[in-house]
């Protein structure tokens, strides 16, 4: 934390701005933390963990991926999917389309 601290001396800042993702996200929060007379507008963009070192987050990461797969993907993706095949897209050769992958005519449809 302290290179970047020095680098905000270095820019001759009184405080750092900081738009954190993925790992910089846990980053901005350690800056936060250890130096916060000197922290101007943050933003974090990521579900990191923030409670722990970043051995801690990254051995968790695994788990946190598999639930936001399962949660939020799939469910977001079956209806996708579903609201497709309810208004199939407009085709230039008139044939209907599905949410299913495109394939080769010679193979069998979804």
């Amino acid at each position: 934390m302290c290179d970047l601290d020095l680098l905000r001396r270095l820019l001759d800042r009184e405080k750092i701005d900081w738009l954190g993702y993925s790992v910089g996200t846990w980053l901005g929060a350690q800056y936060a933390t250890s130096f916060p007379t000197h922290v101007g507008r943050f933003v974090f963009n990521s579900k990191t963990e923030l409670t722990t070192d970043w051995q801690g987050a990254f051995a968790d990461f695994e788990a946190g991926v598999e639930r936001w797969f399962r949660e939020d993907f799939l469910p977001w993706g079956r209806s996708t999917t579903a609201a497709t095949d309810a208004t199939p897209p407009a085709t230039r050769s008139g044939r209907p389309t599905s949410g299913c992958a495109p394939r080769s005519p010679r193979r069998r449809p979804c």
